[in-house]
């Protein structure tokens, strides 16, 4: 997915920013997976390109993979999430 209106390059020169910026993509992105998932499943790599951001999810097994896959693509309010979770992150504004 792809995060508009926050500068990579500025983003990933500050560690503090980078770090909270990945811990509250996890969380969101945790949450939105569900119970079964907690942030610290989550991998985030972050990339250029305003800044693009891949996430894997440590699942049991393929088929909670797959699952988990379908309630992403499903959800309604996956975005609105993240960025509730992105405004925590300080300096981001």
């Amino acid at each position: 997915m792809t995060i508009t209106n926050v500068n990579y390059a500025s983003l990933v020169s500050d560690a503090s920013m980078t770090a909270s910026f990945i811990e509250q993509m996890q969380t969101a992105i945790a949450t939105e997976s569900g119970a079964d998932v907690a942030p610290g499943d989550v991998q985030v790599l972050l990339t250029s390109g305003s800044v693009d951001v891949h996430a894997i999810i440590t699942t049991p097994n393929r088929d909670t993979a797959q699952q988990l896959f379908t309630v992403l693509r499903g959800s309604t309010t996956l975005h609105q999430t993240i960025t509730r979770s992105l405004l925590n992150v300080p300096q981001i504004h």
